[in-house]
């Protein structure tokens, strides 16, 4: 998968989670613990997207089966 093709699905993923794009940008520019301190699109524009999308995934699967 491209870092491109990394980014459009880490946003496809939080716009049916979060429902707007406004509340998809202020997710991807907040800084996380769990990425070591860094924002989600920092990472993904300097080539670690995967780590994010696998991240994103995990949690999106979890709060699913919390449903």
């Amino acid at each position: 998968m491209t870092n491109q093709e990394i980014a459009e699905k880490v946003h496809e993923l939080l716009i049916d989670f979060l429902g707007n794009e406004k509340a998809v940008q202020v997710w991807l520019s907040h800084p996380r613990e769990d990425l070591g301190g860094q924002t989600p699109q920092n990472m993904i524009d300097g080539g670690s997207g995967e780590i994010v999308l696998d991240m994103l995934e995990a949690a999106l699967a979890g709060a699913r089966l919390c449903l």
